[in-house]
């Protein structure tokens, strides 16, 4: 993984946005990745694979920031029509738990930070206000 990767998604139609995904290594301290557009089940495996290196980069935090899981008509943010976003992100918590390290939330739209709550999967997850307070979380994984 470089110190900076994307991954793009074919865009279909004009609706929806084609999916971006970036991610950002900070040596020795973590992987501070960003998803734009929307996550559909055509993109699921792109975003599936993309985590999975973003674990694999061994930082002990992985930092996703501003996630906008559910809202359309958003620019520049991951919108969701039903959980297809949230459950890679649950899968790469666990794998990152196993692998010691620890996901982070940094900065969630009210829909990400709803859309746990809803499914039940709130208290899994570690959620900051800023990508800064992210970075400085100590504690264990998970």
């Amino acid at each position: 993984m470089s110190d900076r990767h994307g991954h793009h998604a074919k865009n279909t139609g004009a609706t929806p946005p084609v999916l971006r995904t970036t991610a950002r290594r900070i040596p020795g301290t973590a992987v501070v990745c960003r998803l734009d557009g929307e996550v559909g089940q055509d993109q699921k495996e792109m975003l599936e694979a993309h985590l999975a290196e973003v674990v694999k980069a061994g930082q002990p935090r992985l930092v996703f920031e501003r996630q906008h899981l559910g809202e359309r008509g958003q620019r520049a943010r991951v919108v969701a029509r039903d959980s297809t976003g949230l459950n890679p992100l649950l899968q790469t918590r666990k794998d990152a738990e196993a692998a010691g390290q620890r996901l982070v939330l940094a900065a969630p739209s009210p829909t990400v930070r709803c859309l746990p709550e809803i499914t039940g999967t709130d208290e899994v997850f570690t959620i900051c206000g800023s990508v800064r307070a992210a970075l400085a979380a100590t504690g264990s994984p998970g």
